[in-house]
């Protein structure tokens, strides 16, 4: 019997050319699922236009973590305030979120300061008993603590629509004191990360 044919010899290594056209397979896997249930812009990174005067106009909102107390807008008059629609199903939002949670955590004693984290659902309706353990499994895994809220029905989102790109997310609003919003980051993007955090000291240090 050749070495081979012996049923103690180890396996034949895969070639390089193989492992080349695997992992050339599994991406394209990846991105043709996260085209489906992102859209195109699953792969953008954009600080997008804002027009004029738009303003966050509806807040509703259903608590998903122990630690989410009710929200309403009221809550956020006279706040500078982060908003970030995200998902745990979403690779992008995943690589975001601790520098999020960074900023909460680092400006969370600042009395005019308020993160309002957004989880969303993968499909085009959301079970919120399956949203709420999802995104508490995923803080745990990750240490987080940083109260997250679901947009059940969709109230909140749809009013953002005729003025903002909300066909993708991460989706990330900038809101100064009167309610309007600065900014839209679209995607993620280190660059990006480090823009919110200088716009928002900008407007935290304005009265």
């Amino acid at each position: 019997m050749t070495d081979a044919q012996h049923p103690d010899s180890p396996p034949a290594k895969i070639s390089t050319g193989l492992q080349t056209a695997l992992f050339a397979l599994a991406f394209l896997v990846v991105a043709l699922l996260a085209w489906r249930f992102l859209g195109p812009r699953a792969f953008a990174t954009s600080n997008s236009a804002v027009p004029p005067d738009t303003r966050l106009v509806q807040l509703d909102l259903t608590p998903l973590t122990p630690t989410s107390p009710p929200l309403s807008l009221d809550d956020l008059k006279g706040k500078v305030t982060l908003v970030n629609f995200w998902g745990t199903w979403c690779p992008p939002c995943v690589q975001e979120f601790p520098h999020l949670a960074a900023i909460e955590k680092q400006n969370r004693s600042h009395a005019d300061f308020r993160f309002v984290s957004i989880s969303v659902g993968g499909g085009n309706s959301e079970d919120i008993v399956e949203l709420s353990e999802d995104t508490q499994s995923f803080l745990k895994r990750g240490g987080y603590d940083v109260a997250v809220y679901a947009d059940a029905h969709r109230r909140t989102i749809d009013a953002l629509a005729p003025a903002i790109d909300t066909g993708g997310v991460p989706l990330t609003l900038l809101v100064d004191r009167d309610g309007t919003i600065t900014n839209a980051w679209i995607g993620y993007t280190p660059a990006a990360v480090d823009e919110m955090r200088l716009r928002l000291a900008t407007l935290l240090g304005r009265k």
